[in-house]
């Protein structure tokens, strides 16, 4: 029998924390309601202390504003946190693979450019490696049953 793997995933928003403007630490209920609740390294390094398997790294709004990828926060986590890590959210190119692997991710999660550029799901794998691609995927599920997927954060 294949072994449990626990692997926390922590969302994350451009906000103020700390007095100046950086990415924060979020929780919400379905995308919904948001509360910011701290510094996404800092959690890092207690998950680190539970002795979590892995970690996920998703800015819920990169896609959205156009904002580019977390090069800072992954910089920042490959040389806090000892364990893999895949970082996600505005990822759009293969710089965006390299820049976010040559920062220190493990894996490079992709969601709206899978959709809008379903090749750049090929191209990366043939880059890096198929083990560094994650795709994600945002559904719903409507009110006749039938899902739908969205992108840009829905």
């Amino acid at each position: 029998m294949l072994k449990r793997r626990l692997i926390p995933k922590l969302q994350m928003k451009a906000g103020r924390f700390g007095g100046r403007e950086r990415m924060v630490l979020v929780t919400t209920i379905q995308f919904e309601g948001v509360v910011e609740i701290g510094d996404p390294v800092s959690q890092a390094k207690i998950y680190q202390a539970q002795a979590v398997d892995e970690l996920i790294f998703l800015d819920l709004d990169a896609s959205q504003e156009s904002r580019p990828a977390l090069a800072e926060v992954v910089r920042k986590a490959a040389e806090e946190i000892f364990m893999p890590f895949t970082v996600g959210g505005g990822v759009r190119t293969r710089d965006d693979f390299r820049m976010l692997l040559a920062s220190g991710a493990d894996k490079v999660s992709i969601n709206t450019a899978a959709v809008q550029n379903p090749n750049l799901i090929h191209e990366a794998a043939d880059t890096f490696g198929s083990q560094c691609v994650v795709l994600s995927i945002d559904y719903r599920t409507l009110a006749d049953g039938t899902r739908r997927v969205f992108i840009r954060g829905g």
